[in-house]
Parts: structure tokens; C-alpha cells; sequence
């Protein structure tokens, strides 16, 4: 019997045939997970480990030193103006195609968008966040 449901897409009050198929299927997933596991387990075989075989993979090469040590904050700081300044690009390509239909009104709110990007970038850089070298006091400036 397929349960009926009411016009706001809710099923009967009482009925719980509704909920079958979604039963069905996270009992059939469970099972599927639980048959590919034990079949990973009784087939796969157990092979001890070498050292190399140990060790941390790190594009190929052999890690040297802790892996706890002290990193620059230069790269954080890089890696968040990439991701900040990457996702604001991202609004340009959805801007794009839309851009005619907008008119001078998303053309204004694009330029000004653009305006605030450049704006930014200029603080960084006047900051020194996209300088990888400690900044050196030119000569006759030491204080």
C-alpha cells in the first residue's frame, strides 16, 4: 500500500508507511557499508610495515627536523590575503555575466567593490604584509 499524502506534502497524521522508503534505504546503505568493511577485512592482508613505510609522507621527500617547530606567521598571513583576496575574484566572474543586465547600477556597485579590493591591497602593502624579508631601516633612519 503507498501511504497517501496530504496537499502540504506531510503524510497522515498516525502514518508512518511514509517513512518506508527512507527506512529502506538506511538500512540498505548500512548494510552495504558493513558487507564492503567485513569484505576489506576477510580478503586484505596484513603486510608489517617498514620504516620508510612509517614515515610521514611529505611529497616524496624524507621529513627532517620536529614537526612541532616554530613556523613563520608570514605564511599565515600570506595564505589568509590569498584566500581573502581569491574569494573577492570570485564575485567578479559571477558579476560577469550578469553585468549588461544590471547596468550602470551594478557597473557603480562593481566599481566601488573594486574600489575597496584596491584599497585593501594598498594597506597591506603599506603594512608590509606581503614582504617576506624582515624590513631594514634605510641608512641615517636608525632610531
Amino acid at each position: 500500500m503507498v501511504p497517501t499524502l496530504l496537499a502540504s506534502g506531510s503524510a497522515a497524521e498516525g502514518d508512518i508507511g511514509a517513512y518506508l522508503p527512507a527506512a529502506i534505504a538506511l538500512a540498505l546503505g548500512g548494510f552495504i557499508a558493513a558487507l564492503l568493511i567485513g569484505l576489506v577485512t576477510a580478503i586484505g592482508t596484513v603486510k608489517e610495515k617498514s620504516h620508510y613505510k612509517r614515515m610521514p609522507y611529505e611529497a616524496g621527500s624524507i621529513p627532517v627536523g620536529s614537526a612541532r617547530r616554530r613556523v613563520n606567521v608570514q605564511f599565515y598571513i600570506v595564505a589568509l590575503l590569498f584566500i581573502a583576496f581569491d574569494l573577492e575574484t570570485i564575485f567578479l566572474f559571477i558579476w560577469a555575466p550578469v553585468a549588461r543586465e544590471l547596468g550602470v547600477y551594478g557597473l557603480l556597485a562593481m566599481g566601488v567593490f573594486l574600489l575597496l579590493l584596491i584599497l585593501g591591497l594598498v594597506y597591506e602593502w603599506k603594512k608590509g604584509a606581503l614582504q617576506w624579508s624582515p624590513r631594514t631601516a634605510p641608512e641615517g633612519d636608525e632610531a
